[in-house]
């Protein structure tokens, strides 16, 4: 497991107090407090086009293919939700791919944006 992975497990749902499996990019790994750091990946949703203060925290991933993803579906990744999980949590997790050089640098361009 590595930095930028997708896989594919259960993301937990703090609102509903329930989990979901869905793709999930690997935004950190730290070995010290065995945790990862994780954002959910999502597929677009014709509603997207209507809420616009939806999508402005969303990625939208450029290489589908390196991904792992559909590639007949755009997905995005939300940076304004990073859930930490302890590293034991994702063993069961699916690789799927990951992130090119080029969707990494657009990510990170957006997390420093939002949480500028």
């Amino acid at each position: 497991m590595k930095q930028f992975d997708i896989y594919f497990g259960e993301m937990h749902n703090p609102e509903f107090d329930d989990g979901k499996n869905r793709p999930v990019a690997i935004l950190e790994l730290s070995e010290e407090f065995e945790t990862l750091s994780v954002l959910g990946v999502y597929s677009f949703k014709k509603w997207f086009d209507e809420k616009p203060e939806f999508i402005r925290d969303l990625y939208e991933i450029k290489d589908i293919e390196e991904a792992g993803l559909d590639l007949l579906k755009k997905s995005f990744i939300k940076v304004s939700r990073i859930e930490e999980l302890p590293s034991y949590s994702a063993k069961n997790y699916k690789y799927l791919g990951h992130l090119s050089e080029r969707d990494i640098d657009g990510l990170l361009n957006l997390i420093d944006e939002y949480y500028a």
